[in-house]
């Protein structure tokens, strides 16, 4: 019976040995490595190929961006300036809706007969008045604060206009 727990002791022994599957052995850190500098020498070979085309900047291109930033800058500062015209018919627009700070300026654009403007603001905004304009005058107001009042032409008197501000 010795003989058969050493026989099979030693068969087992030699099955193990003698088979034929072999395990794969992961890759070490240092080849993970060089393998990923060989695959990074590769994409910057292929790079260097790549021609880079780099154009002067016009300077008048220079110029037309500061322009536009010191009138974004001057804006936040002064505030925008919204253009009404007043025609025959009424208000173009006849309700706008602007920020505090920014300003209204009232064209006269009638003709004709009719062709007199007077600018009147309701409450809260009876300051604002302006004379009386003639065609082609302007009369500007600045809204420094949230409000919401009507306008009208004080000729016509049919004429409302709507301003919120916020």
């Amino acid at each position: 019976m010795k003989r058969l727990v050493i026989f099979l002791a030693i068969l087992s022994l030699l099955l193990v040995g003698c088979s034929t599957e072999v395990m794969e052995e992961e890759p070490t850190v240092e080849e993970q490595i060089d393998e990923a500098q060989a695959i990074l020498d590769e994409v910057m070979e292929e790079s260097e190929d790549v021609e880079i085309i780099e154009e002067p900047i016009e300077e008048e291109i220079i110029e037309e961006v500061e322009a536009e930033i010191v009138e974004e800058e001057l804006e936040e500062v002064l505030g925008t300036t919204h253009i009404i015209q007043v025609k025959v018919d009424g208000f173009d627009p006849n309700t706008i809706t602007i920020k505090a700070g920014d300003s209204i300026q009232w064209e006269n654009a009638r003709s004709g007969n009719l062709n007199k403007v007077l600018i009147t603001g309701s409450s809260p905004c009876t300051k604002a008045k302006s004379a009386i304009l003639m065609p082609g005058e302007t009369y500007s107001w600045t809204f420094e604060e949230p409000v919401k009042c009507s306008f009208t032409d004080a000729i016509t008197i049919t004429q409302l206009m709507k301003v919120v501000v916020e």
